[in-house]
């Protein structure tokens, strides 16, 4: 019977301790935040949420909304961000996978509200190689025969510069 008594009481206990560790003000209180990107390609919930490069927070959820895509995430409290921030997704490197900046840094003056909604035009992504390709052709479709070149306007600009 003693046996049991012990048992019950180790087990309360742990129990106890555990809730404690869950339920104890000593962890840092997080801020929530809603950014909406025209595209979020490589952030997944997860994802770093960083300023100035140091890692605050993560990403909760990456949803897509029509034409745009809505990232939650959240952050430090004790990381203050400005009113006026704007988040930025920021292409991979060598070192690292793409990341959610959170920009500029905080040096007075209005804070950002927990909770706060960041609509698209507060927001930046990355150009894909894709977009740069299709700029690119579209950049040579539109200084071809087709284009700035149809009278030979180019082929002349270009016939006098080297004659110059």
């Amino acid at each position: 019977m003693r046996r049991w008594i012990v048992i019950v009481a180790v087990v309360l206990a742990v129990g106890a301790a555990a809730a404690l560790v869950v339920a104890w003000p000593w962890r840092t209180p997080e801020r929530r935040l809603t950014a909406h990107f025209t595209r979020a390609v490589g952030i997944t919930a997860g994802s770093d949420v960083r300023i100035l490069g140091v890692k605050v927070g993560r990403v909760d959820s990456v949803t897509p909304e029509g034409r745009t895509v809505r990232v939650t995430l959240h952050y430090d409290a004790s990381w203050p961000v400005p009113a006026d921030t704007q988040a930025i997704i920021v292409p991979p490197s060598i070192v690292s996978d793409r990341y959610v900046q959170l920009t500029p840094a905080y040096v007075g003056g209005p804070a950002l509200p927990d909770g706060a909604d960041l609509s698209v035009d507060k927001t930046a992504a990355p150009l894909e190689i894709d977009d740069i390709y299709k700029a690119l052709d579209d950049f040579d479709k539109a200084l071809g025969p087709q284009g700035a070149n149809k009278d030979g306007a180019l082929s002349d600009l270009i016939a006098t510069g080297r004659a110059n």
